[in-house]
């Protein structure tokens, strides 16, 4: 019989990232180009130096016109190359709000994020009392497997458009659950929730997002129980 066993093959991440830049060319639009179907994922975890079957990085290798032996070889990343996660594209995130005399209640936002080394910047953009408001990150970054920093909502000031959060990654770099805390004006207390996001372009990004509003909706009861303490 057989085997069904695919040969794996350390990958030059950063050469093949950076080839791929210079192409001009998105994750999204490489995959496109190769003559092999595989998932986004494969994709990341080259371009991080990981193992990958050769016969993905040979397609690779032919839809950026180089010849694999190019890609091949020993984990060759730079100390500086940052961390081997990677949260960059479009995410929901699902936590939960209250206003005053109303009781807790989930929310889900679509948010963005962008990535350089460690460095994370993005925003989101959601209706609150009738009015679009965008909240952008500050001070954001990974650290190992945890996302790290905070938002702050445009045009509410540093203290009541504020929110600081710490995270972990995990499920293949597809999702990201911790907690958010943020200072309530309407009620005047620090808040804290549950704050869960689910990458859009997940292979199980249904599932992972019904999971998540499962979770929130506990958190919510959850949350009014701390609002009674």
């Amino acid at each position: 019989m057989p085997s069904t066993i695919r040969k794996t093959v350390p990958v030059n991440g950063p050469l093949l990232k950076k080839d791929r830049l210079a192409l001009g060319l998105s994750q999204e639009a490489l995959l496109a180009s190769c003559d092999k179907t595989f998932h986004i994922g494969t994709l990341r975890r080259a371009e991080h130096g990981k193992n990958i079957s050769e016969a993905y990085l040979e397609s690779l290798s032919r839809a950026l016109g180089q010849d694999v032996v190019r890609y091949q070889g020993a984990d060759l990343r730079p100390q500086d190359v940052g961390p081997s996660v990677d949260i960059s594209g479009k995410w929901m995130s699902f936590f939960v709000q209250d206003h005053a005399g109303s009781p807790p209640y989930p929310v889900s936002e679509e948010f963005f994020f962008e990535q350089d080394g460690a460095r994370i910047w993005g925003y989101s953009e959601s209706e609150y009392r009738g009015k679009i408001v965008r909240e952008v990150l500050s001070d954001t970054s990974v650290r190992g497997d945890m996302l790290v920093g905070r938002s702050l909502v445009e045009g509410w000031g540093n203290i009541t458009g504020a929110t600081s959060f710490q995270a972990v990654i995990s499920r293949g770099n597809d999702w990201i659950d911790g907690y958010a805390v943020w200072y309530d004006s309407d009620t005047r207390d620090i808040c804290c929730s549950r704050y869960i996001m689910v990458r859009k372009e997940a292979r199980f990004a249904a599932d992972f997002a019904s999971e998540a509003k499962a979770l929130i909706e506990i958190e919510c009861a959850q949350f009014a129980t701390r609002r009674q303490a």
